[in-house]
C-alpha cells in the first residue's frame, strides 16, 4: 500500500472517531446530529452548487436516494439511541462492523461463494465483540455477552447501527456508479435531515437553541471532521485498492475504543482494547481477503 494512501485513510479513521467522541459527549444526541449535519450542509454548498446539475439525475438516481436518505435517517436515530446509553468504547466497535454484514449479505442474497479467509474473518469479528463485553471471567461474567443481546438496549442498537451501515454502504456502492459522490452525499444528507425537522419542532425551538449554545464548540469540528475524513478516504480510493482502503479505515475502531477508555474514563479497559483489536484484525481479514 502507498505510504501516501496509508496517511490518508488513518487520518479518515481518527477524523471518524473523534466525530463520535464529540457526539457521545452531547446531551441530545439526536439534536447535535442534527446541528452537526446542518454545519456540514452548510459547508459543502458552494461546492454542491459548482457541481449539481439536476438534469443528470436518472429515475434510478432517485430511488437510490430516496432508500439512502431513509436510511441515513434510521442510521442518525439508532446511533444516536446507543450512545444515549452506552459506551463510545462498547458501542463503536460494535456500529463499525458492517463489513461483516456486507459479506454475509453477498453470500446470501447475491450467492457468492464465501471463501475460508472470509468465514475466519467473521468469527474472529464475532470473538472480538464478545471479549469487548466481558466484564471479568466469573460464569456469570462469560454468559453476560449473550445475555446483553437481549437486555442491553445499547449493544442492540449498536448492532442495528452496523446493520444499516452495511446496507447503505451497498446502496452506495451501485449509487456512485452514475452519481457525482459529493453531489450524491449532499442530497442524501439534506433529505434525511429534512426528516427530522417535524421532530425538532416537536421538541421546542428553546431546547434546539440550547443545543448549539452549548454545544458549537464540539458541533462545529465534528462537522468539520465528518467532511474532512470522508474527503480522505475519496482521495485516498483514487491511488489505492479499495480493499486496503476499507481495511485500513477499520482502524477507526481502535481509536474509537481508546478516545472512550482515555478521554470518558469508561471502564473494562483491558477487555475492550483486546476486544477491538481482535474485532480490526478479523474485520481486515475480511476487506483484504474475504
Amino acid at each position: 500500500m502507498h505510504l501516501q494512501a496509508f496517511v490518508l485513510v488513518l487520518g479518515s479513521a481518527l477524523a471518524h472517531a473523534l466525530r463520535d467522541y464529540f457526539i457521545k459527549g452531547a446531551r441530545d444526541k439526536l439534536l447535535f446530529f442534527c446541528w452537526y449535519r446542518a454545519c456540514v450542509l452548510v459547508v459543502l454548498l458552494p461546492v454542491f452548487l459548482r457541481r449539481f446539475n439536476p438534469a443528470a439525475i436518472s429515475t434510478s438516481d432517485g430511488i437510490y436516494l430516496a432508500v439512502r436518505s431513509g436510511l441515513d435517517a434510521l442510521y442518525i436515530y439508532v446511533l444516536a439511541g446507543a450512545y444515549r446509553e452506552g459506551d463510545l468504547s462498547l458501542v463503536y466497535p460494535i456500529a463499525r462492523s458492517a463489513p461483516v454484514f456486507v459479506l454475509l449479505w453477498s453470500t446470501l442474497v447475491w450467492h457468492q461463494p464465501l471463501p475460508p479467509v472470509g468465514v475466519l474473518g467473521v468469527l474472529v469479528v464475532a470473538f472480538g465483540a464478545y471479549v469487548l463485553q466481558l466484564r471479568g471471567l466469573t460464569p456469570r461474567d462469560l454468559v453476560a455477552p449473550v445475555v446483553s443481546l437481549a437486555h442491553n438496549r445499547s449493544v442492540r442498537l449498536a448492532w442495528v447501527t452496523a446493520l444499516v451501515v452495511a446496507v447503505y454502504s451497498l446502496v452506495d456502492d451501485r449509487a456512485v456508479e452514475s452519481l457525482d459522490p459529493l453531489v450524491y452525499l449532499y442530497l442524501f444528507v439534506a433529505a434525511s435531515s429534512a426528516l427530522y425537522i417535524p421532530l425538532l419542532l416537536r421538541r421546542g425551538w428553546p431546547l434546539i437553541q440550547a443545543e448549539w449554545r452549548g454545544r458549537w464548540k464540539q458541533i462545529l469540528p465534528a462537522a468539520a471532521l465528518g467532511a474532512f475524513g470522508y474527503l480522505l478516504a475519496l482521495i485516498a480510493l483514487r491511488v489505492e485498492h479499495v480493499g486496503y482502503v476499507t481495511a485500513i479505515r477499520q482502524a477507526s475502531i481502535l481509536f474509537g475504543v481508546v478516545l472512550g477508555i482515555f478521554l470518558l474514563r469508561e471502564p473494562y479497559r483491558r477487555a475492550r482494547l483486546i476486544g477491538s483489536s481482535v474485532m480490526f484484525a478479523g474485520m481486515a481479514l475480511i476487506c483484504l481477503w474475504g
